[in-house]
């Protein structure tokens, strides 16, 4: 995570620091959103993961899937799954399922990039051409 890293989660930044990385993160986020495939714009302008949770990845060679649960009281409670593709992953048997998202982020670079850190500061990631998401 290039963001949202175990000092700014354990409020170790000065006040200064911590709105420095919120505006360079929207910014980031708008590059990417500017050109990103219309399924991937729609994944990141659509499904606010924050405090969501991974219930299980399955992966094949080449794709990856994720369920996801993500929601609240106001906007409402949603499971999907999505599949990455041409999809590589750090995931491993350390990360214990269900995955509660405590942070994520977006990055771009030869690929897209999805990072997740949850409140035991674990660490992962899957870097993906393409997505599909099915509405459960």
């Amino acid at each position: 995570m290039r963001y949202f890293t175990k000092e700014y989660i354990s409020a170790q930044l000065s006040d200064d620091e911590f709105d420095k990385r919120n505006c360079a993160y929207k910014d980031e986020l708008l590059q990417i959103l500017n050109i990103a495939l219309p399924t991937v714009r729609e994944f990141i302008a659509n499904c606010n993961l924050h405090d969501g949770k991974i219930n299980s990845i399955v992966s094949e060679k080449g794709k990856i899937e994720t369920y996801f649960e993500y929601g609240d009281n106001q906007t409402g409670y949603h499971k999907i799954a999505v599949q990455f593709f041409n999809a590589i992953t750090d995931y491993n048997s350390c990360v214990k399922l269900p995955f509660e998202i405590l942070y994520y982020e977006y990055s771009y670079k030869e690929k897209y990039s999805l990072n997740f850190i949850n409140k035991n500061f674990i660490e992962w990631g899957i870097q993906f051409s393409g997505i599909n998401i099915i509405k459960l």
